[in-house]
C-alpha cells in the first residue's frame, strides 16, 4: 500500500490509468488530485510535509 510519501508515484500511476481509458490529464492536474485523495487542500502543501512525515501522521485517504 502506498501512503503519502509515494505521492508522485501515485500521480503517475492515475495519469497511466487514466490515459488507458482516454482520459487526458497533466501531471500537474494528478499531483492536485493525489494530495487530495489523501486529505490535503493542494499538492504544494502535501510536497512541503513530505519532507514532514510527523505532519501528515494523521492523514488518511478521502472519498471524493
Amino acid at each position: 500500500m502506498r501512503d503519502f510519501c509515494d505521492a508522485k508515484l501515485m500521480a503517475r500511476s492515475l495519469r497511466e490509468s487514466l490515459k488507458t481509458k482516454a482520459v487526458s490529464i497533466t501531471h500537474g492536474e494528478s499531483l492536485e488530485l493525489i494530495a487530495k485523495i489523501l486529505g490535503v487542500d493542494n499538492w504544494n502543501i502535501l510536497s512541503a510535509q513530505r519532507n514532514r512525515p510527523e505532519a501528515l501522521r494523521n492523514t488518511s485517504l478521502r472519498v471524493l
